[in-house]
């Protein structure tokens, strides 16, 4: 990780991504730094470039793309729909993110085994919380 603050990604900036995580990276700078969104309403990525001074290269419409621009910060941050989490988190460790991932984790045991694999198997940090 970095030195400073931790850098994050945001995958779904709705209640949960923009308001509560992104949030809490504004009131406490000094910990947490927003440095790009992926988001399919164009709504909330503009809200998101505003709060977080993001540059218009660093708004995503789909999560895949974000991914696909390559390893951008130290962790990722899911909050994305719960049908969802599943792939995005998958892919966003075998990137190279840590994942702080919204609840539910998966919506079957076998998914929720398929993330503990990836997690193990690329020494990614997976932490589900609400």
């Amino acid at each position: 990780m970095s030195s400073g603050p931790i850098t994050a990604v945001i995958c779904g900036a709705g209640n949960r991504g923009l308001d509560a995580y992104g949030q809490y990276a504004l009131a406490h700078p000094e910990l947490l730094k927003v440095v790009a969104v992926a988001d399919p309403l164009e709504s909330r990525r503009t809200l998101a470039q505003t709060r977080h001074e993001l540059e218009e290269s660093k708004t995503y419409e789909h999560w895949s793309q974000l991914v696909s621009a390559g390893k951008l910060a130290d962790i990722a941050i899911v909050a994305t729909p719960d049908s969802e989490h599943v792939e995005v988190t998958l892919a966003l460790m075998e990137a190279g993110y840590h994942v702080l991932l919204e609840k539910p984790m998966a919506r079957t045991p076998e998914e929720c085994g398929d993330l503990i694999e990836c997690a193990e198997r690329t020494g990614r940090i997976l932490t589900v919380c609400h």
